[in-house]
């Protein structure tokens, strides 16, 4: 079993469910099934839409680890995130929090 929660406030993450193609986020996610601890570990979540924003117009672009989730509703993206930590393999992207 997987756990997530945005790093910031829940007011700043509803604040990026509302603006995602203009913000990013970060959330800390916690599973022990793969690492066999219970670390917290950050990693970036973003929108197609973020990211085509980006690269509008860029010669190139560099990015961090991220997840990238579909543009969708506020719902449909707290779901996109269940899903992705839900499915593991985030632990190896994303950087251990101390």
């Amino acid at each position: 079993m997987a756990d997530w929660k945005f790093v910031e406030s829940d007011a700043d993450g509803r604040a990026w469910m509302q603006n995602p193609s203009d913000l990013h986020a970060f959330i800390d996610i916690r599973s022990n099934a793969v690492t066999r601890d219970e670390a917290w570990r950050r990693i970036t979540v973003v929108t197609k839409g973020w990211v085509e924003r980006q690269l509008a117009g860029a010669q190139r672009a560099v990015f961090p680890a991220m997840l990238v989730i579909p543009d969708a509703e506020p719902a449909a993206l707290r779901k996109s995130i269940d899903a992705a930590v839900s499915a593991g393999g985030l632990e190896h992207f994303a950087a251990r929090v101390d």
